[in-house]
C-alpha cells in the first residue's frame, strides 16, 4: 500500500475509535447508554438501521455474489419496502406507547418471562453468530494486506469495536454509523466507477452487456415457482418477506433504533428511508460484482483469489506436480476464455446464428476455467474464492488512495455492523436476563433504575463480555461459499419461529405465554427438519412463522389458564 493509502486507512479508524469514545462523556444512566436517552432523529436512525445490515458481509460477500451468480440476489431484498411499511403501522405505535428497551420485553409483558428469555437467548445465540462472521470478515482482508495471520487480524477488529462501543454506548454506535454508511456509500460509489471505467476501456459497455448477459450475469428476476430455488420473485415476496418482518422488527440489533428515536414519526422515518433505497444499495453492490465478472473474463483471473493461492507453500508436497500442471492449463484455458470474451463483446453485426455459437463456445471455457479453479482449491486446501474477490480487485488493480478509501469503506462497514451487534446484545442481556427482576421491582415502585447510574457499570462490563465471545467465536469461523448466504440461511433457523411468537401476541388475543413459548420450541424443530428435505431456505422463515401460530394457538386454547 501507498502512504497516501494508510493515511486514508489509518485516519478513518482513528477516528471513528476517537467519535465513538468522545460519547462516553454524555452518559448518565443504562438509559442513555442503551436507549441514547431516546433522542434520535430519523435520519440518523435510518442510516444506522442500514449500515448495521450493509456489513463488510455485503462489501465483499454480496460483491463476491455478483460476480458468481449475477444480479439474481437482488430479488431477496424486494420484499423489504413491504416490510419497511407494515412495520411502521403496526408494530412501532405499540412499542413506543409501552417505552419498552428491547421486543423481548414486550412478549414479557404480553406473556410471561419464561416466553421473553427464550426469545432473548434465541436472539443473542443468533447475534453471537452472525457478529462472529461479521468480525471474520474484515478480518481476511486484513491477514492479506498485512500478512498476518487471522486469528491475530479477529483480535484486532474486534477490540477496535469493543473499545468505544463499551464506552460510548448507543449515542457511539449510531453516531459512528453514520460516518461509516457515508464511507461505505462513497466508496461503493468510487469502486464502480473505476471497475466500470476499466471494462469499458477494455470492451465498451455494449461488449460488457454481451458478456454479462451471456453468462446469465443480468437475470435478475426470476418467475419460477420452484421451492427449492433459493432466489426468486415468489422465496422474496413469500420468505423474506417473514424474514424480513422478523429481522427489522423484532430483532433488538434493528428495533433498538426505533426504540430510541425520539418519536413514532421519526421511528416510521427510519424504515422508510430504507424502504427507498435499500433495494438500489444492493443493487449497486451486485452490479459492481458483475462489473467484476466481465473484467476478469477479459483480463484474466488468478488461479485462486483466496490468500492462499499467492502462497506457494500452500501446495503439499505430493500434490505440487499435479498442481502445477493444472495452473499450466488454466492459463491456457484463460487465454482462450479472453479471446472469447472479445469475440462475444464484438457482435454488433454479427448474425443471430454466429452469436448463439459464440456464447456457447464462451460458457464452455467458462465453465472449464471454473472447474479448473475449484480443482486447484482442492489441492490447496483453501477457502472458496467468492469472498475474496473485491479484495484482489482493489489490491492488484486500483490506484493509489482509492486503495485506502475503499479499504475504510471495508472496515466501515464491518464497524458499524459490530458496534450495533454487540451493544444490542448488551442491551438484551442486562435488560431481559441479569437484571430483569430489579427492574421490574424498581418500576413498581415508580422508579426506574435505568435512568440512573446503578447499572452504567454492569452495562459496559456486558459489553465487553459480550464483545469478547464474539471474537473468540469469530477465531472459529470456517466460512465456505458466500458470506452473505451463510449468515441469511443460519437466520432463517430462528426468526420464522421468533416472528411466529410476536404475531401471536398482535393477532391472537386469547394466546398466552404457553402457547407461544411451546409454539416457538415446536417452530423451531419443524424449520430444522424441513431444512433438510432441500426447501430454499427463504422459505423456512414462512414455516417457522405459520408453525408457531398454529400451534400457539392451539396450546393456548387448550391450557387457557397458563401463563
Amino acid at each position: 500500500m501507498h502512504w497516501l493509502d494508510w493515511i486514508l486507512f489509518v485516519g478513518f479508524l482513528a477516528y471513528i475509535v476517537w467519535d465513538g469514545i468522545r460519547k462516553s462523556g454524555s452518559q448518565h444512566g443504562s438509559e442513555d447508554y442503551f436507549m441514547a436517552g431516546r433522542s434520535v432523529p430519523w435520519w440518523a436512525a435510518g442510516l444506522s438501521i442500514m449500515a448495521t445490515q450493509a456489513s463488510a458481509i455485503t462489501m465483499i460477500g454480496t460483491t463476491g455474489q455478483g460476480w458468481s451468480d449475477g444480479l439474481r440476489f437482488v430479488q431477496f431484498y424486494f420484499a423489504l419496502p413491504i416490510a419497511m411499511i407494515l412495520i411502521a403501522i403496526w408494530v412501532v405505535p405499540v412499542y413506543h406507547r409501552l417505552r419498552v428497551h428491547t421486543p423481548y420485553e414486550y412478549l414479557g409483558h404480553r406473556f410471561d418471562e419464561k416466553t421473553r428469555v427464550l426469545s432473548a437467548l434465541l436472539f443473542l445465540v443468533l447475534r453471537c453468530a452472525s457478529v462472529g462472521f461479521v468480525i471474520y470478515t474484515p478480518s481476511l482482508v486484513l491477514s492479506r494486506v498485512f500478512h498476518l495471520p487471522i486469528s491475530l487480524t479477529i483480535l484486532a477488529m474486534g477490540g477496535v469495536a469493543v473499545v468505544y462501543t463499551s464506552l460510548g454506548g448507543l449515542s457511539a454506535v449510531i453516531s459512528t454509523d453514520v460516518k461509516q454508511m457515508t464511507v461505505m456509500t462513497l466508496g461503493l460509489i468510487v469502486a464502480v466507477f473505476v471497475a466500470g471505467r476499466e471494462v469499458s476501456g477494455l470492451v465498451g459497455w455494449e461488449g460488457a452487456y454481451h458478456i454479462a448477459e451471456s453468462a446469465g450475469r443480468l437475470h435478475a428476476v426470476d418467475w419460477s415457482w420452484n421451492p427449492t430455488e433459493k432466489y426468486t420473485v415468489w422465496s422474496s415476496l413469500i420468505g423474506g418477506l417473514f424474514l424480513f418482518l422478523s429481522y427489522f422488527g423484532t430483532d433488538q440489533s434493528q428495533a433498538q433504533r426505533l426504540l430510541a428515536s425520539r418519536s413514532v414519526r421519526d421511528a416510521r422515518g427510519a424504515l422508510l428511508l430504507n424502504a427507498v433505497f435499500k433495494v438500489p444499495f444492493q443493487f449497486l453492490v451486485l452490479s459492481l460484482g458483475v462489473l467484476l465478472f466481465v473484467f476478469y473474463s477479459v483480463q484474466g483471473a488468478p488461479i485462486g483469489f483466496e490468500p492462499s493461492a499467492q502462497d506457494p507453500n500452500s501446495v503439499p508436497a505430493q500434490a505440487k506436480t499435479e498442481y502445477a500442471q493444472i495452473e499450466q492449463e488454466y492459463a491456457s484455458v484463460q487465454e482462450r476464455l479472453a479471446t472469447r470474451a472479445h469475440r462475444l463483446a464484438d457482435t454488433g453485426t454479427a448474425s443471430a446464428g454466429d452469436v448463439d455459437a459464440l456464447q456457447a463456445e464462451f460458457l464452455e471455457t467458462l465453465k472449464e476455467s471454473e472447474s479448473l479453479r475449484e480443482e486447484a482449491r482442492r489441492l490447496r486446501g483453501g477457502p472458496k474464492d467468492t469472498n475474496y474477490v473485491f479484495l484482489d480487485f482493489i489490491l492488484t488493480q486500483l490506484p493509489m488512495g482509492i486503495v485506502g478509501l475503499l479499504l475504510a469503506a471495508i472496515f466501515a462497514a464491518a464497524l458499524s455492523s459490530i458496534d450495533s451487534e454487540i451493544n444490542s446484545m448488551a442491551t438484551v442481556a442486562v435488560v431481559d436476563l441479569f437484571a430483569r427482576n430489579r427492574i421490574r421491582r424498581a418500576t413498581e415502585r415508580g422508579e426506574s433504575i435505568l435512568e440512573g447510574r446503578d447499572l452504567l457499570t454492569s452495562s459496559r462490563v456486558a459489553t465487553v463480555l459480550i464483545g469478547a465471545f464474539a471474537t473468540a467465536f469469530a477465531l472459529y469461523v470456517d466460512v465456505v461459499g458466500s458470506l452473505v448466504e451463510v449468515v441469511n440461511k443460519f437466520g432463517s433457523y430462528i426468526y420464522g419461529s421468533l416472528l411466529g411468537a410476536f404475531l401471536l401476541a398482535f393477532l391472537v388475543k386469547r394466546a398466552n405465554g404457553t402457547g407461544a413459548f411451546v409454539g416457538i420450541l415446536v417452530g423451531m424443530v419443524v424449520v430444522v427438519a424441513a431444512a433438510q428435505t432441500g426447501l430454499a431456505f427463504l422459505y423456512l422463515n414462512t414455516l417457522g412463522t405459520v408453525v408457531v401460530l398454529l400451534v400457539g394457538t392451539v396450546v393456548s386454547l387448550a391450557a387457557p389458564n397458563r401463563v
